[in-house]
């Protein structure tokens, strides 16, 4: 019975992607369900994986999200619409609209837009890189795609990690679980990254806003020398990848295990 459904779910896939031209754009691609960009096989694979194992929880489909490519190397961004938070007893912050990015920025895009010659690990979130670094690549990106990229806001980061309006109250970004989500000391081989996207995303299908890297965010405000990070990483013990950990560093400062997420 399980193999002939199996069967099933591949034939009836594959109907639905032959509609659809490969390497069509993700915005009117119909066929992309990874919304890597393209159309291709690994999309069957992605929608065998979201039928069968329940993914469904973890992507929510109706979100409006946006595909970039530059110099071939694409990435999404998740559209959050604004809304309101409470990171403790009787305080209220509000966030208007913005996106960010469903990854961290990966080195195989750091390499699109930096240059480089790395071939290997390019899945892997960029590091060592400080919040100065960060504004470079930035300012390239922008000047590639005409748009204006930016860090997250320190309060857009978390509602974002939160959730945003479809929020369950989670300790971690998507869940209370940690080794289902989050790559941290005792989850994973310690101090080595990981590549993104690989445990459960949150509410709004964002990926690693808990462990794997840390996340350079703005500047601490009246504080022109230190920014804020976010996320927990790798090598750090589990309460760092918590939703409301919060850390502040000098912006020329290379952290081993910091990195950073786009924001538009």
């Amino acid at each position: 019975m399980r193999k002939r459904i199996f069967h099933t779910i591949i034939a009836a896939t594959a109907a639905v992607m032959a509609l659809v031209p490969l390497g069509a754009p993700a915005q009117t691609a119909r066929g992309d369900f990874n919304y890597d960009g393209v159309t291709s096989v690994s999309d069957l694979t992605f929608l065998i994986d979201y039928l069968l194992m329940g993914r469904w929880n973890e992507q929510p489909m109706d979100l409006q999200r946006d595909t970039i490519t530059v110099n071939g190397v694409s990435f999404v961004m998740v559209h959050v619409d604004g809304g309101s938070y409470s990171p403790s007893e009787g305080v209220t912050v509000t966030v208007g609209d913005f996106s960010i990015g469903k990854t961290e920025v990966t080195r195989e895009l750091w390499k699109a837009v930096m240059g480089g010659t790395a071939t290997t690990d390019l899945q892997l979130p960029v590091n060592q890189k400080s919040w100065n670094d960060c504004q470079e690549f930035i300012a390239r990106l922008n000047e590639l795609t005409g748009m204006n990229f930016r860090l997250p806001k320190d309060r857009e980061w978390e509602f974002a990690a939160r959730g945003g309006n479809r929020s369950k109250g989670y300790i971690y970004a998507g869940g209370n679980h940690p080794r289902l989500l989050a790559w941290y000391r005792g989850n994973g081989s310690s101090h080595n990254l990981h590549p993104v996207a690989q445990l459960a995303c949150n509410e709004l299908g964002l990926y690693d806003m808990s462990g794997n890297v840390n996340e350079w965010t703005e500047i601490v405000p009246d504080v022109n020398s230190m920014a804020y990070y976010r996320g927990g990483d790798v090598d750090h013990v589990v309460d760092w990848c918590e939703i409301s950990f919060r850390g502040t560093r000098d912006i020329n400062t290379y952290f081993n295990h910091i990195g950073f997420r786009l924001a538009l």
